[in-house]
C-alpha cells in the first residue's frame, strides 16, 4: 500500500485554477516574494506577460530537473491558494529567492497550465522566444554536494590553466574528467536543457551554493583536446556549447536543422515521448512552428523602423542579426517558406506525431534533409517494429544502433511521398536489379576487449573462406574498408584496410598495442552489423557478400539505389534490405554495403544495351 503524504496547508489554501491567457498575453511570470529565511514558505504571484509591452519588467528563466512525477511539495499563490511542486523545484526556488526584494521567474511547471493540453500546445512553439528575451537563465543543477565540488573545481581551474598553460605543464585530461564527472549531474541527460540554455548569453549553472557561468565552462572546454570518441557525453556537451556560440555569438558554423539536432542529442531524454521532437525545434533552422514565421514578419517591420526592440525578435536564425535592412527582406521570408510545417498537439498518439513530422519533411524539406531522415530510420531500426508507423519513418524513442551508409555524401537519392499508398518512393540505382536475396548470415559476437576485436576479424573472414575457398583475403579487407567509409568516417582508408591485414596475419600478437586504437574505431563502425552472402538472380558462380544491419534474416531482398567506386570486375553498392509482408508490400529492414561481382557487371552492361527494360522497376515503395 502506498504512504499517504500529509501535508500541513492551512485552511482556506485551494489549488490555483488557471484561467485562460488573455488576448494580448503571451505566457505568464511569478513574481517570488523575498525570505530572510532560506527553508521559509514559498509565496509568489502569478502574472501574465506581454513580450510586445516594453513597459514590463523582465524576468529571469529557470531550467531544471523535473525528475519524477513527486508533487509533495508547495507554492503558495496569492496568497489563499497553493500549487503543487517537485521537491527539486522547492530547492531551485529557494536557491533562486532573494532575501530582500522579489524575484520576477518564469517556471514552466507553474507558467505553463500543466493540465491544459491545448495551451501546452500553444507554449511549446514560443519556448525560443521565453529562454532568449530572459533577462538571464537560472540553470538549477541540484542540492548536490558532489556536484558543488566539481562546479567549484572548475571555475577555480583558470588559474590553474593560466599558470600551467605558460609552462606546458598542465594537461587537459584534468579538466576532461572534472567534466565528465559534472556531465553525470541528471540536468546533463534532460532533452528540453538544450534551447533553454543556448539561446540566451547570461547562462548561471548553480549547484547547491555554487556556481558558474556558461562563458566559464565554454572557456574551460576550449583548453581540452583529443579527446576519445568513447566520452559520447562530453560530445553531447561540445555540441550543445558549439550551439551556443552560434547563437549568441553569431559565430559562423553549421546550420543546424531538426534531423541533425535530433540526432546530436539522441542520448538526452524527456518524461514525454512526443517531446523528443518538440523539447528541439523551437533552435531548429528548418521549422516553422507558426509563432517563427511572426517573429520573422516582426523582424522585417523591425528593418522597416516599426519594431522597437529586435532582440525580442532575434530568436531563431543567428545570421540574421546580420542583415542591416539592405533588400534583406526577401532572404529572411525565403528562410520561413522553405520550411518544415511542425504543430505541436500534445492530444495525438505519439505514432501519429512522428509519422506525421515524417510526411512534412518529404513533402516539404530539401533533399539532403529528406536523406537524413532516412539515415535517421536506418540507424534505428531493428527486430521489433512498430506496426502503427511506416518502416520508413524514425521512432525518436528508438537510440540510433549504428552508423547509416546512406551518408551525407549520398544526395543523388530522390525521395517522395505517394499519398495513394502512403508509401515512401525511391529511386533504384539505374541499370541494376533487385532481385537479389539474402543467403547466409554470418552473426557477430560479443566483443569486450581489444584481442576480442581481432578474434572477430578473423572469424569473418575464415567464414567467407568456408563459404568460397578458391577466396583469397582481399575481397573480405576490400569490403569492410568500403562499409567503413560509406558510414562517411573521415578515417584514412589505407590504416583501415592495413589493420585488417595485419589482424589477419599470423604475427599479430607481436604488436597489438600499436594497432589498439584503429581497432576500436573500426569495430565501433561496425556495430549493429552483420557480414551476409546473397545471390544475384540465382547464382552461385561468385560468393556474393556484403555488410548489412544485424536484424536482417535469410530471403530478406536488396535493392541497390546507389553504386559506389570499383574496377571493371568489382564494385559495390548501397542496398536496402527490405521485407515483403503477406500483403506484398514491402518493409524497410535496414541498408547494406555489397560487393557487386563480374556477373553483376555482366547485367549491367546486358540492361544498358537495351535488354530487360520492362522487367525492373524504376522505383521503390515502401509502406
Amino acid at each position: 500500500m502506498a504512504t499517504l503524504v500529509r501535508l500541513n496547508i492551512p485552511p482556506g489554501f485551494l489549488p490555483y485554477t488557471y484561467t485562460p491567457l488573455s488576448p494580448t498575453a503571451q505566457t505568464r511570470v511569478i513574481v517570488l516574494q523575498p525570505a530572510l529565511d532560506y527553508s521559509a514558505e514559498l509565496h509568489c504571484i502569478i502574472h501574465e506577460y506581454d513580450f510586445h509591452d516594453t513597459k514590463i519588467d523582465g524576468y529571469d528563466a529557470v531550467s531544471y530537473t523535473w525528475g519524477e512525477p513527486d508533487f509533495s511539495e508547495e507554492l503558495i499563490v496569492d496568497p489563499s491558494f497553493r500549487v503543487r511542486i517537485t521537491p527539486n523545484l522547492r530547492d531551485a526556488l529557494r536557491r533562486f529567492r532573494l532575501p530582500n526584494k522579489a524575484r520576477r521567474l518564469w517556471v514552466d511547471a507553474i507558467c505553463i497550465d500543466q493540465g491544459d493540453e491545448d495551451e501546452k500546445s500553444q507554449q511549446i512553439p514560443l519556448m525560443s522566444q521565453i529562454y532568449r528575451s530572459a533577462s538571464s537563465v537560472c540553470v538549477w543543477l541540484g542540492d548536490d554536494s558532489k556536484g558543488a565540488r566539481i562546479l567549484a573545481a572548475i571555475k577555480a581551474s583558470t588559474r590553474t590553466i593560466q599558470l600551467y598553460g605558460r609552462t606546458g605543464r598542465w594537461h587537459s585530461s584534468d579538466m576532461l574528467m572534472l567534466i565528465m564527472e559534472l556531465v553525470k549531474l541528471p540536468w546533463f541527460s534532460r532533452r528540453w536543457i538544450v534551447q533553454e540554455v543556448v539561446l540566451n548569453a547570461d547562462v548561471l549553472l548553480c549547484c547547491g551554493q555554487e556556481d558558474l557561468s556558461m562563458v566559464q565552462l565554454a572557456s574551460r572546454i576550449s583548453h581540452i583536446e583529443n579527446v576519445p570518441p568513447v566520452f559520447h557525453s562530453y560530445e553531447t556537451l561540445l555540441a550543445m556549447i558549439s550551439l551556443w556560440r552560434r547563437w549568441v555569438l553569431c559565430e559562423e558554423g553549421q546550420l543546424h536543422g531538426i534531423i541533425q539536432l535530433l540526432e546530436a542529442f539522441d542520448s538526452f531524454q524527456c518524461f514525454e515521448a512526443k517531446d523528443r521532437l518538440y523539447a528541439l525545434s523551437g533552435i531548429a533552422t528548418d521549422l516553422d512552428m507558426g509563432a517563427k514565421k511572426q517573429m520573422y514578419q516582426g523582424m522585417i517591420a523591425h528593418y522597416q523602423g516599426a519594431v522597437p526592440d529586435i532582440h525580442k525578435y532575434n530568436c531563431f536564425e543567428p545570421s540574421v542579426s546580420k542583415y542591416t535592412g539592405q533588400g534583406s527582406d526577401e532572404e529572411l521570408m525565403k528562410q520561413v517558406s522553405t520550411r518544415i510545417p511542425l504543430r505541436v498537439n500534445y492530444s495525438v498518439t505519439t505514432d501519429d506525431t512522428y509519422t506525421s513530422f515524417a510526411i512534412s519533411v518529404i513533402q516539404s524539406a530539401e533533399t539532403r534533409t529528406k536523406m537524413d531522415l532516412l539515415r535517421s530510420t536506418l540507424a534505428r531500426l531493428g527486430r521489433t517494429q512498430n506496426v502503427n508507423m511506416p518502416s520508413w519513418a524514425p521512432d525518436w524513442r528508438q537510440r540510433a544502433a549504428r552508423k547509416p551508409y546512406l551518408y551525407n555524401g549520398h544526395t543523388g537519392v530522390g525521395l517522395s511521398y505517394n499519398e495513394h499508398s502512403s508509401s515512401l518512393s525511391i529511386p533504384l540505382a539505374a541499370c541494376f536489379p533487385c532481385e537479389m536475396l539474402v543467403t547466409t548470415i554470418f552473426p557477430l559476437c560479443s566483443v569486450s576487449s581489444t584481442r576480442g576485436i581481432v578474434d572477430w576479424l578473423r572469424n569473418m573472414s575464415a567464414l567467407c573462406l568456408e563459404k568460397d575457398p578458391a577466396l583469397t583475403a582481399e575481397p573480405y579487407i576490400s569490403l569492410i574498408v568500403e562499409a567503413i567509409r560509406s558510414t562517411g568516417s573521415d578515417l584514412p582508408c589505407s590504416s583501415v584496410q592495413a589493420t585488417i591485414s595485419w589482424a589477419l596475419s599470423s604475427d599479430w600478437e607481436d604488436s597489438l598495442n600499436a594497432h589498439v586504437d584503429m581497432l576500436h574505431d573500426i569495430f565501433r563502425l561496425l556495430l549493429g552489423r552483420v557480414m551476409f552472402c546473397y545471390s544475384c538472380h540465382g547464382s552461385d558462380a561468385a560468393l556474393h557478400i556484403g555488410v548489412g544491419a544485424d536484424h536482417m534474416q535469410i530471403d530478406d531482398k536488396l535493392v541497390l539505389v546507389h553504386t559506389l567506386h570499383g574496377d571493371p570486375t568489382v564494385r559495390y553498392g548501397t542496398a536496402l534490405v527490405v521485407r515483403s509482408s503477406m500483403q506484398q508490400d514491402n518493409k524497410l529492414i535496414g541498408d547494406s554495403i555489397v560487393r557487386l561481382n563480374s556477373i553483376c557487371r555482366d547485367l549491367e552492361l546486358s540492361i544498358a544495351a537495351g535488354k530487360h527494360q520492362e522487367r525492373f522497376p524504376k522505383t521503390l515503395e515502401i509502406v
